[in-house]
């Protein structure tokens, strides 16, 4: 049997990882439609263990497509809620069933954290709902608990080459704290991920109008990467990108028989259908009236 270990010096705080038998099946949970997956794929790499008593964060640090492990991303490309996250046991490398908390990290420092869950002691993918919020860059992990006795975890991958690496910091870290140094670092995987939903809010703001063109422009305040489109009744149907959050400037013009009208009386009223859509996530609309006038 080989074995990769490392143990932290304080608090009683110990890693294990070893190897113990062929690759597991791989298996996913299906993500929900408009939603972005981040972590480990599930099932993927040679199965492990890892032990964090008495209490504990454990943090996937660094995360490489190695030794058979199929990744998903470390961190959140978009901002938005954690609804699911997905961990993955292998009941022999676990010894009993454990409580944990599942947590939103940002780098070495808490951002959010679910109520406790229990990790049971069996077999297979086991799903978890939450509603954490999530921003670009953010990862996720979990806690270990006071009640867990001292045992194993079954929720490790191991890589050779050691581009994967997890932290364990003790005590866990705390949502809103300090950053914290980890007392141990070992190559490995979590076999844990999360589907995050995109945030698809936007807000509109002050009008303005061409009256030499008979057009306007309106600035959306987009929550995310992601395209706004214009479309409607009379109007004529654009589209743009939006690069990140922030205010972009979607340009309303009038065609069919508002257009006519336009030209004819100089002023004609639209409805313009605002539609935004974060990468990854479901769209969102919103109807803006707009009065367009031309000199």
């Amino acid at each position: 049997m080989i074995e990769i270990k490392g143990r932290a010096r304080t608090r009683d705080v110990s890693l294990l990882l070893s190897v113990v038998g062929a690759l597991a099946a791989c298996a996913a949970a299906s993500p929900a439609q408009g939603s972005v997956t981040i972590g480990h794929v599930l099932g993927t790499g040679q199965p492990g263990q890892m032990g964090c008593f008495p209490t504990c964060t454990i943090r996937q640090a660094t995360l490489a497509p190695e030794d058979g492990l199929e990744t998903a991303g470390l961190t959140s490309p978009t901002n938005g809620v954690v609804t699911s996250v997905g961990i993955n046991v292998v009941a022999a490398n676990q010894s009993a069933d454990l409580t944990i908390r599942l947590r939103v990290l940002q780098g070495r420092t808490g951002v959010a954290s679910s109520d406790p869950v229990t990790l049971r002691d069996a077999d297979g993918i086991q799903t978890f709902q939450t509603d954490m919020p999530i921003t670009v860059g953010d990862g996720v992990g979990l806690d270990t608990l006071p009640a867990n006795p001292p045992g194993r975890i079954g929720i490790g991958r191991l890589t050779a080459a050691g581009n994967s690496t997890f932290e364990l910091f003790s005590p866990p870290l705390l949502d809103g704290g300090p950053v914290q140094n980890p007392q141990a670092s070992n190559g490995g995987v979590i076999d844990m991920n999360a589907v995050i939903e995109p945030t698809n809010t936007f807000q509109f703001g002050s009008v303005t109008k061409n009256t030499g063109k008979g057009t306007a422009k309106i600035p959306v305040d987009a929550s995310n990467e992601g395209a706004l489109k214009v479309a409607g009744k009379g109007v004529k149907q654009a589209s743009k990108p939006v690069d990140g959050p922030g205010t972009v400037k979607v340009k309303v013009a009038a065609k069919g028989d508002q257009l006519k009208t336009l030209n004819k009386k100089g002023k004609v009223q639209v409805k313009a259908k605002v539609t935004f859509t974060p990468t990854g996530g479901d769209p969102r609309t919103k109807t803006k009236t707009v009065t367009l006038k031309k000199s």
